[in-house]
């Protein structure tokens, strides 16, 4: 809410792409009080500098370069003085890039897609929805469970490839971190996914490269199946926070005979955590792309949606 009596503190994030602009973008809301910027590094809209805030007086904070994320309600009230504005940041795919996609899919065939794009494209998912349409190929957006619109994709939520039974997926947008997220927990992708990346403007199937993701995410939990003393990541990230499940995998691990320790922090620190060095194997609470990190301590790092095969695994 804004103050009546006291000059407004506004805290804004920027995630890394975006804080070489943010003299700029940050400039407008000089006039709206006080501006301070926050230092720490913005993993996403999950991610919401409430601490920060917190300790500065902040009154509102202002979040770039992601769309609205569900933060849990116990996590807003506590926080429920402090105001949150999302403020997307969109980027224009060039008309020849698209033209050269669809080119693709002519030649390999491909008459229906769903597709997924991240938020800063997603501006234009209508124009090329209706721009394949004019070339005869049919558009299915789906919906994920913590995403905003229709044909958005998150890391940590690829259900809009799974809203409809086309069999292919087209993801457009940048590097490998979106495409990798379109599977099941360990089942591979039951359909074609094309990455189609607008910076580097290539095209390309990455089915394979899913599929080998999801066979090297099959052997960690074989290997982690074999130790044990575990570590329970619990990240104090807004939109990360879950206690509770921490809480009911460290219960199912007592009764598997393992010993296991619940690890409280903000951002995961794998320096940090290779102290303990007696862990074995990692169990992941946040984020499930931290997964995706366990060469920084040379363990496995198993998410909740791989527990079940890690719970039948175990001996005992």
């Amino acid at each position: 809410m804004r103050c009546t009596n006291k000059t407004m503190k506004i805290l804004i994030q920027f995630p890394e792409g975006l804080k070489p602009k943010a003299m700029q973008l940050a400039s407008k809301y000089r006039t709206e009080g006080e501006v301070y910027l926050s230092g720490s590094r913005c993993f996403g809209g999950c991610d919401i500098a409430f601490n920060e805030a917190t300790m500065i007086g902040a009154d509102k904070i202002i979040h770039f370069g992601h769309a609205r994320f569900p933060i849990p309600d116990e996590i807003r009230k506590k926080y429920k003085d402090i105001e949150v504005e999302y403020v997307e940041y969109s980027i224009e795919i060039d008309e020849k890039f698209l033209d050269r996609v669809v080119e693709y899919l002519k030649n390999h065939r491909i008459k229906e897609v769903v597709v997924v794009t991240t938020v800063q494209h997603i501006h234009q998912i209508q124009k090329i929805k209706e721009k394949f349409s004019e070339d005869g190929i049919s558009v299915i957006l789906g919906k994920g469970g913590r995403t905003v619109y229709p044909g958005q994709i998150l890391g940590c939520d690829a259900g809009a490839a799974f809203a409809a039974p086309a069999r292919t997926v087209l993801y457009i947008g940048g590097g490998r971190f979106h495409y990798l997220a379109i599977r099941r927990g360990l089942d591979v992708p039951d359909r074609r996914v094309i990455a189609a990346d607008p910076f580097n403007r290539t095209v390309k199937d990455v089915t394979d490269e899913i599929n080998r993701y999801v066979k090297a995410r099959r052997g960690l939990v074989v290997k982690a199946s074999e130790g044990n003393v575990f570590g329970i990541i619990v990240s104090t990230k807004p939109g990360q926070f879950n206690i509770r499940l921490a809480e009911e995998v460290k219960r199912k691990l007592d009764e598997k005979g393992k010993d296991s320790h619940i690890l409280v922090s903000d951002t995961v620190d794998w320096e940090a955590l290779q102290d303990y060095s007696y862990i074995d194997a990692f169990i992941n609470t946040a984020c499930p792309r931290i997964a995706d990190d366990w060469r920084s301590v040379n363990k496995p790092i198993i998410n909740t949606d791989e527990l079940e095969l890690l719970f039948q695994l175990m001996k005992r």
